[in-house]
């Protein structure tokens, strides 16, 4: 098991530092998951995959609050798989705000998000993957960085260090949805590695109902290629450069979202976009619930191919707010292959409170694939429902 003990002292180190320090505050979330998989998996992995999961936040301002810390450590023991057995720090940031200048700097370990659109993230780029996770792209390691923002009335200017480059995670051979990756073996397009120093910039404003972000990246791609070696598939990363562009746009019951991305890799260069609209109807039926209508197009212009399965897909979905006092909220979509009729993904996120502080949640997922070239036929045995019970303090 990579997770290895002295990992797990350290850890445990830091909630016992702070549940004894008065002064810091002190929240988080701790989980247990169970996974049921329809299928054994291609090379005969079971069926079920339990696993528990804490993420605490601690918290402490200073300095008459001009400065803060923040530390989010997690850890993950899952019984099926070693990979995803692992801990991060997610944060270990140090912030200062110089009021007279708008300016903060934070420096340390971080998570930064761009996007708004719902079936994927194309300009999200400043943290890695945590794909033993999840499949949605929405879980991330955390990313050592200078992260500097100038912030004003007419837009917020920010730029980014990156110093060291965190590889993607992948599921290992006795776990689930795996693409077979060799995890310890990543190639480099550049010479420095893992220590390439890469940075970003990003502008951001809002005007009106109009929300906009422009940004630039240089240095390693976050989006690894394969390759194969002695029947082993290594994940290669290139030196990229990349433009992105999100907005989103407010017009009555329409939320208009689009992301769009420019990007070289030194052998090709080629455009991505997702656009798309969400459609709210308030109080159906005459009660509380409303209920929302999704659809995006998604679309890459190398085609076939493309290292990711949504190179000219839609998707359409419904999220179902019910407004109750528990929060309970469905989201039902399926993300259409426009070449192959055959090929397609569907996902389920469900979620409601039970009190204050328990929450239960259900996700699931269904691929179909047309055939080895697509790259969801590596899923095609991993359908799955997973439901969790979680605990916020």
């Amino acid at each position: 098991m990579k997770l290895h003990i002295f990992n797990c002292l350290f850890f445990i180190f830091l909630l016992a530092a702070a549940s004894s320090a008065s002064c810091v505050e002190l929240r988080g979330i701790a989980a247990v998951e169970y996974r049921q998989f329809l299928a054994r998996g291609e090379v005969g992995q079971k069926t079920f995959q339990p696993s528990v999961f804490v993420e605490p936040e601690l918290y402490q301002s200073f300095l008459k609050d001009s400065a803060s810390i923040t530390v989010v450590p997690f850890l993950r023991l899952d019984a099926l798989d070693d990979e995803r057995s692992h801990w991060d720090i997610r944060e270990f940031m140090v912030r200062y705000h110089f009021k007279e200048l708008d300016l903060e700097v934070d420096l340390g370990i971080g998570k930064v998000f761009w996007g708004v659109t719902e079936s994927q993230h194309l300009v999200d780029i400043i943290n890695q993957t945590d794909s033993i996770e999840s499949l949605d792209n929405e879980d991330k390691l955390g990313q050592p960085m200078l992260h500097v923002s100038w912030i004003k009335e007419w837009g917020s200017v920010e730029g980014f260090l990156l110093p060291y480059f965190r590889e993607r995670t992948f599921p290992g051979e006795d776990g689930r949805l795996s693409l077979g990756v060799e995890n310890s073996s990543a190639q480099y397009k550049s010479s420095k590695g893992n220590r390439h120093l890469d940075f970003a910039v990003r502008y951001s404003t809002s005007m009106n109902s109009v929300d906009l972000g422009v940004s630039y990246f240089q240095g390693t791609g976050r989006d690894p290629d394969f390759i194969y070696n002695q029947q082993q598939l290594l994940p290669f990363y290139r030196q990229i450069r990349q433009v992105g562009i999100d907005a989103q746009w407010l017009k009555g019951d329409f939320s208009w979202v689009s992301e769009a991305l420019w990007r070289d890799t030194g052998e090709k260069e080629y455009f991505a976009i997702t656009a798309g609209f969400e459609y709210s109807l308030v109080g159906i039926t005459d009660t509380n619930m409303d209920l929302g209508i999704l659809t995006e197009v998604l679309y890459d212009s190398r085609g076939q191919s493309a290292t990711t399965a949504w190179q000219r897909d839609i998707f359409i979905g419904t999220r179902l707010a019910v407004n109750d006092i528990a929060g309970t909220e469905i989201l039902l979509g399926v993300t259409q292959d426009l070449d192959y009729f055959n090929s397609r993904a569907i996902k389920l996120e469900a979620s409601s409170r039970i009190t204050n502080s328990w929450l239960w949640r259900v996700n699931g997922w269904i691929f179909n694939s047309y055939g080895k070239e697509d790259p969801l036929s590596s899923f095609q045995k991993d359908d799955y429902l997973e439901v969790g019970l979680e605990y916020y303090y």
